[in-house]
């Protein structure tokens, strides 16, 4: 009775009792198993930001040229303190936080190139794989000229839509 019942929960008893076939499959079985485990999913292998990184300007190439392939990269180059370069900068923090997969940096313009105009101020620059992709001068391109209520989603849904012809920035998040 109890070894016929020990023989039936026995796994090698499936196989009649061979030794070597049963090891050999449990082994390709669990060989799988960890590979499936340990193999790098979509989420693993995109790289996620989700915050505005303020950066300096001798970083730029590193930040920008360098970085991961097929990200997109949005570079602000602001002034500190003007209103308009404050207010892309808040546009930016919640475009970062909605499109995780995009580098998001903001650089003080004049560290990056001495002497570019204020009156630029602020400059997004869209990249991916080192290639400029746009260059939206001015609070006017960046679709934030109004004056008024500042929102920042709203402020970022019109940054997002200003660069949707050169880099496809959907309202999910995606890019």
């Amino acid at each position: 009775g109890s070894a016929g019942a020990m023989a039936a929960a026995d796994p090698r008893a499936e196989i009649g009792g061979d030794d070597d076939a049963f090891l050999e499959r449990h082994r390709r079985e669990r060989l799988a198993q960890l590979a499936a485990a340990s193999a790098p999913t979509p989420a693993d292998r995109a790289p996620t930001f989700g915050a505005l990184k303020y950066a300096h300007g001798q970083s730029f190439v590193a930040e920008v040229n360098r970085a991961p392939q097929s990200v997109p990269v949005l570079a602000l180059l602001g002034r500190a303190g003007a209103p308009a370069s404050q207010r892309a900068e808040r546009a930016l923090e919640a475009l970062a936080r909605a499109h995780p997969a995009v580098k998001c940096l903001a650089f003080d313009a004049q560290a990056c190139s001495p002497g570019y105009p204020a009156a630029l101020c602020p400059t997004l620059l869209a990249y991916r794989d080192d290639a400029p992709l746009a260059q939206l001068v001015g609070p006017g391109a960046l679709g934030l000229g109004g004056e008024g209520d500042e929102d920042p989603e709203e402020d970022a849904r019109r940054v997002r839509e200003a660069l949707r012809p050169a880099l496809a920035l959907d309202a999910r998040g995606g890019a």
